[in-house]
């Protein structure tokens, strides 16, 4: 493992070329699947393509929780594939919709600088967040970014998962959801 040289005290670092294993925690056992996934499509390279990563590739029980972002402009990003887990977790389609959408608005600038920073350094980045429905039920979620290159070989796209963290949550019906960042 490459020395650790880590940026956000709550779950993101610049990953070395040749590295594989990483020293922050997560805690769902699908974050860990998919940076595995994520970081056996980029062989040694700082980050996979985007036409790398499959549905087959990821697994069928990860699908559901898997998204992509993808940027359109200056801190602007959105949804280009959302699970089908991200419907029941949020209560809305997420396919086109800015990523801030699921975030509460005083989250909205630190969600932003966390992808700014996933894409530039290039990092992986894992974020512990509590998504709140209108009528006050809580989810503790993880949420778990990587970096991808498109194939015009820009650094313009985002692989990403959100994982329920407590199980006995995952019943909870589908409702509009906002997240805030507990680290």
């Amino acid at each position: 493992m490459g020395p650790d040289t880590g940026r956000f005290d709550g779950g993101w670092r610049n990953m070395s070329q040749n590295e594989t294993e990483i020293s922050f925690e997560m805690k769902h056992s699908g974050s860990r699947q998919l940076y595995e996934y994520w970081s056996d499509l980029r062989g040694g390279r700082p980050t996979p393509y985007r036409s790398e990563v499959s549905a087959r590739g990821i697994g069928r029980s990860l699908t559901s929780n898997t998204f992509i972002l993808e940027t359109l402009g200056e801190g602007v990003r959105r949804f280009r594939l959302a699970g089908t887990s991200l419907y029941n977790i949020f209560g809305l389609e997420l396919r086109g919709m800015n990523a801030l959408s699921i975030m509460d608005r005083k989250n909205h600038a630190r969600l932003s600088s966390i992808l700014d920073e996933c894409l530039a350094a290039p990092s992986v980045c894992v974020l512990t967040c509590q998504a709140t429905a209108p009528k006050g039920e809580k989810l503790s979620l993880e949420i778990f970014i990587a970096p991808l290159r498109s194939d015009f070989d820009q650094m313009n796209r985002m692989l990403g998962a959100v994982h329920i963290l407590d199980e006995q949550d995952a019943t909870i019906p589908p409702a509009p959801r906002k997240c805030s960042i507990v680290r």
